[in-house]
């Protein structure tokens, strides 16, 4: 695929992410090519980590935050949040009479994550130049990863409602947040940010 290509799946993601995600499922891409894919957006995600924790003070950055900058914890933090978020949305979704697979639910994972990766690096910038700003390019960042995310899978599933899917999500990240809280809660890990 050509960087032409890449850019114009990247505004028909923006512009229509069911006919985007019908698209990547019909690549009918090699798993190889999808777990390859994976690993590229997990370092590329962690090198614009890494270079944002730079940028703040030290004292802002809690036990996770430091994992995450560091190679090897934060490429495995970020690469199982992409699997995990992949596995959920299958599962979840055949458990509501879904059709989708694990394989193409993880290829629209990746290729979601791979679109956050320019907003992210715009935060970057303008936490250089305007940190004032930052705060609403993260918050159209994660409006537009909702949005996404919730086409990606009522189109992988086959599913008309995105209520109900939005419905299913919501109630499937408490549940998981929940969860995640208690073991690392139990494990005595912080959150991302906080104090030390």
């Amino acid at each position: 695929m050509s960087g032409r290509h890449l850019w114009a799946l990247m505004i028909l993601s923006l512009r229509d992410p069911a006919q985007a995600a019908r698209w990547l499922i019909g690549l009918g891409l090699p798993m190889g090519a999808r777990w390859t894919g994976l690993v590229l957006v997990a370092i590329l995600a962690v090198l614009l980590i890494g270079l944002t924790a730079n940028l703040l003070p030290a004292q802002d950055l809690s036990v996770l935050g430091r994992a995450m900058q560091a190679p090897l914890p934060g490429l495995a933090i970020q690469a199982g949040t992409i699997l995990l978020i992949a596995a959920l949305t299958a599962w979840v979704g055949r458990m509501f009479g879904g059709q989708g697979s694990f394989a193409d639910a993880l290829l629209l994972m990746v290729w979601l994550e791979f679109l956050t990766l320019p907003l992210t690096l715009v935060q970057l910038l303008l936490l250089l130049i305007a940190p004032v700003a930052v705060l609403v390019v993260a918050l159209v960042t994660l409006v537009l990863f909702i949005r996404i995310f919730l086409v990606f899978a009522a189109t992988l599933h086959g599913f008309g409602n995105l209520w109900a899917v939005a419905g299913a999500a919501l109630a499937t990240l408490f549940g998981v947040s929940l969860l995640l809280g208690a073991i690392m809660t139990a494990l005595g890990i912080e959150p991302l940010l906080g104090t030390v």
